[in-house]
């Protein structure tokens, strides 16, 4: 449990031993058992989970809190595995048992902002580029949080978190990443549809469809 300044007390999912500990995790998946892509507004706002250890949205509201009470938080993000059937789709990773991460200088607003992103280029990592071709800064950095209910993308005329089962996120123009995207879409092929990341900034180009996800949080100590 942690108590942020200015706010009632909640409880966290910690990691004590990635690279040195001190991680909050603000989202994980690790399976199909709790839905999250048709999540609406206030359900992203205050968070939902199946089990912290299973599957859960801290909640975008906390994220906000845990984000902004230090001058410098980073993000981490973990993928583990890949569903993508590369016998179908020429544009998976080919790595079934692969693992990314990435970690970024993060701060989410508040709820007036729409909860908007600040995300700087990636620092390390395997799971994009740490140049202007990074994806996620690039195509997400100050974008507005979208929900199949509330509309914050720049895409004309469709909803990116409805599109293509992609769900909540910092949409764009809809985005390379949608970690809250459906996890199964058995009406579709996996690989641009639902829960995905894609390697879009050098060749080859490849869509990640992971097994398991993890987002988390720490302050940047700055000498």
């Amino acid at each position: 449990m942690i108590h942020p300044p200015e706010s009632d007390s909640f409880d966290v999912l910690c990691d004590m031993t990635t690279d040195g500990g001190g991680w909050t995790v603000i989202q994980k998946r690790t399976d199909a058992s709790l839905t999250f892509w048709n999540k609406k507004w206030e359900e992203y706002k205050t968070g939902f989970s199946n089990g912290m250890q299973r599957n859960q949205w801290l909640g975008l509201e906390k994220i906000h809190l845990l984000s902004t009470k230090n001058e410098a938080v980073i993000l981490r993000i973990e993928l583990q595995g890949d569903r993508c059937n590369i016998e179908q789709n020429v544009g998976c990773s080919g790595k079934p048992e692969g693992y990314w991460f990435g970690e970024w200088e993060f701060k989410v607003g508040d709820e007036a902002s729409n909860y908007r992103l600040e995300v700087a280029t990636a620092t390390t990592g395997n799971l994009t580029s740490h140049d202007s071709n990074d994806s996620f800064s690039s195509l997400n950095n100050e974008q507005m949080f979208t929900t199949i209910d509330r509309d914050n993308d720049k895409r004309p005329g469709e909803n990116c978190a409805i599109m293509n089962f992609f769900g909540g996120w910092w949409h764009n123009e809809c985005s390379a990443a949608a970690l809250n995207g459906k996890y199964q879409v058995s009406d579709k092929p996996i690989g641009l549809f639902g829960f995905k990341w894609g390697w879009y900034h050098y060749p080859p180009q490849y869509v990640i469809n992971p097994i398991r996800s993890e987002m988390k949080i720490r302050k940047i100590i700055k000498a």
